[in-house]
């Protein structure tokens, strides 16, 4: 749970005044306490009212509310309710960012038309401008900036083309860990060692990182634990085991198709869950999901040899896995109750104690004695640029781009990892599971959509004709 670490203030001559509030995950939120001419007072209130503020919980605002404007004898007056409102400022831009939402979806939703009284207030202004730019599409003026709560997370062409090569990273980092699980397996290296030795090293480097910046997030109640028990389940002993487990028995480009099925099973699950309906475009990514598994796995077993029944298993073992890692994920995330490091670094500690609990007793470690220098080697590139590399890029390309259209370039996994597998282990890729990988590629693609895509595109027609 993200806590508020501490309150920066300032002061912008002659007389404005601006508050940056920190939370302990490092998002930033910010407020204006200002009583024109007033500043130094507004900032000294502000200072004292910092005392009940960190600490707390960014996303409780009226409980904070409460507190500052009822805390002491004295209420009101333009200097302490300029203090709580900035502060209050902040602590809703933080829950924005925190909830990926905007303000006002927050509080009461898109209001559809009204009427301003008078254009000469700043928020009848901006309230013009937000409904012109999002119901009618027209560009917002340049005046919405000097009513930009955070300056600092506007999108320009630049920061969106850096999202999309901090995705394309990812893709790539992400394709090297199949060419390579799949030479270990060639080689004898049981894969079972090979996720848990994997998956310790993720750890201690997550482990590292964490005691640098929030030792205090690794503190979990016994609930806590029981939660990220199950979330580990699905990450490691379904997941990354059934993947690495599919490649010993199926080629990379075929173990590939199967694996990016999970986008299709997570869309499935999210319209369980959320009760969210599919757009067309993803009911087509559905057809072409199954189209692309057939054209690329069984239409090509019987020719190429990489059929296996036991691989297509643990496959779809790691599909499931991925899927509801991604959906219990997110309910985690979105809910606050646990940041992404302290997540993550947990299902890797659990996951892979149960791992090996389960190797230990049977089949033990004497495979570790076989094992030499490349094999060690290998397994660190892919805890390193597989998982550290390639999810951190991933969470860089989320500051500056979509979900979705992180999620889409990502996909560049599949190219790459059949052009390693070409490089490294000498498979070449077949005429069909090549066609099948454009398939998945183009469904994944339309899955990835934007759900008023269609209308913005007829509409954009018709203000053409």
């Amino acid at each position: 749970m993200a806590r508020i670490e501490r309150l920066e203030l300032f002061k912008v001559p002659p007389r404005r005044l601006f508050l940056k509030v920190v939370t302990d995950e490092g998002v930033e939120g910010w407020g204006e306490p200002v009583v024109e001419g007033r500043a130094d007072t507004v900032a000294a209130a502000v200072r004292e009212m910092s005392e009940y503020v960190v600490g707390a919980d960014p996303t409780k605002i009226e409980d904070m509310w409460q507190v500052l404007y009822r805390g002491g004898f004295y209420r009101g007056g333009p200097v302490l309710m300029s203090a709580i409102s900035g502060i209050e400022q902040a602590m809703w831009d933080i829950s924005g960012k925190m909830f990926g939402l905007p303000v006002h979806r927050m509080l009461a939703g898109d209001r559809g038309s009204f009427s301003c009284v008078s254009f000469r207030t700043p928020l009848c202004f901006r309230r013009r401008i937000e409904y012109n730019a999002v119901v009618h599409g027209r560009a917002p003026l340049r005046a919405q900036t000097f009513f930009t709560l955070s300056p600092g997370r506007k999108t320009s062409m630049s920061t969106h083309w850096a999202g999309v090569l901090a995705a394309l990273v990812t893709g790539v980092s992400w394709g090297v860990v199949s060419p390579l699980g799949r030479i270990l397996a060639l080689r004898g290296v049981d894969m079972a060692t090979v996720v848990i030795v994997r998956t310790f090293l993720v750890a201690f480097l997550l482990l590292l990182w964490i005691l640098l910046k929030n030792r205090s997030s690794l503190r979990i109640s016994f609930q806590d634990g029981l939660v990220l028990l199950a979330y580990s389940i699905l990450v490691i002993p379904l997941t990354a085991t059934g993947f690495m487990f599919s490649l010993k028995y199926l080629t990379v480009p075929a173990a590939l198709i199967i694996h990016y099925t999970f986008p299709l099973v997570t869309l499935l699950g999210g319209l369980w869950i959320t009760g969210e309906r599919p757009t067309p475009p993803q009911y087509l990514a559905a057809v072409l999901v199954i189209a692309g598994v057939w054209i690329g796995v069984f239409a090509s077993g019987t020719s190429s040899g990489s059929f296996s029944l036991l691989g297509v298993f643990w496959g779809v073992v790691a599909v499931i896995g991925l899927s509801g890692q991604f959906l219990m994920g997110r309910v985690l995330l979105s809910t606050k109750r646990f940041s992404s490091a302290p997540m993550i670094f947990y299902g890797h500690l659990f996951g892979g104690l149960i791992l090996a609990a389960f190797k230990h007793a049977l089949s033990g470690w004497g495979d570790l004695e076989a094992m030499n220098a490349f094999d060690w080697g290998a397994i660190a590139v892919m805890a390193v640029i597989g998982s550290v590399l390639g999810h951190g890029a991933y969470c860089l390309s989320l500051k500056y781009v979509s979900a979705a259209t992180a999620s889409h370039v990502c996909t560049m996994e599949i190219p790459s990892g059949i052009l390693l597998a070409g490089i490294m282990s000498s498979e070449i890729p077949t005429l069909q599971e090549i066609n099948g990988s454009l398939l998945i590629i183009l469904a994944i693609f339309l899955a990835a959509l934007p759900d008023d895509f269609i209308r913005r595109f007829r509409r954009e027609n018709v203000a053409l004709k």
